[in-house]
């Protein structure tokens, strides 16, 4: 049978077109998705308030969901309103992220924890699975467009709405929490 290679991930961020491609039999179809145009008035914020999101040092929006891409991404938005906002270093086993910075200005840690850069507007950075990756914001109301693959983030997000002060606060819970949704923090000794 013959094979045929297609974009199964089209994603355009400010004019950069990114593509996620994969080899599939020729009798297999694309996943059935509705074109879709996202207008910024169209978007709710993914907390259930602005307070909400301000308390977490971080205002999200989806732009696109799992349910939009057939799985296949999350689109979202990220704005720090305060400088030296921090994402410590994580990695996740099972997806892979892009980040293109919109404004602002950011450290990224990438790979290990020596691997520091600055990035700054119109700069694109890859983290593919099983990546050590942090950033910091350098500037107040930095904001990157994440896209994160494959699709449902969002979930994430939302479950972490529902943790109570307490549960924040619990550092074995937070481990356990973190990697029910595939994000792992390094040991000490594997950081370095």
């Amino acid at each position: 049978m013959k094979t045929l290679r297609y974009i199964t991930a089209p994603l355009v961020l400010t004019g950069l077109l990114a593509c996620q491609t994969e080899t599939h039999e020729a009798a297999t179809e694309p996943p059935n998705m509705e074109a879709k145009i996202v207008r910024e008035s169209d978007i709710q914020s993914g907390a259930t308030s602005v307070e909400e999101a301000e308390n977490n040092d971080q205002i999200i929006k989806i732009l696109l969901g799992a349910d939009d891409t057939g799985n296949q991404y999350t689109l979202f938005s990220d704005v720090f309103p305060e400088a030296e906002s921090l994402v410590p270093l994580h990695m996740h086993a099972l997806h892979d992220e892009a980040f293109y910075i919109v404004s602002g200005s950011f450290e990224i840690t990438l790979g290990s924890i020596d691997n520091k850069s600055i990035a700054t507007p119109g700069t694109t950075i890859f983290v593919p699975r099983e990546t050590l990756h942090a950033f910091r914001t350098l500037e107040e109301n930095s904001k990157v467009v994440i896209v994160y693959t494959p699709g449902g983030w969002e979930d994430y997000y939302n479950a972490s709405l529902e943790l109570t002060d307490d549960q924040r606060n619990d550092e074995a819970f937070m481990k356990q929490f973190r990697e029910s949704w595939d994000s792992y923090s390094p040991d000490a000794d594997e950081s370095n």
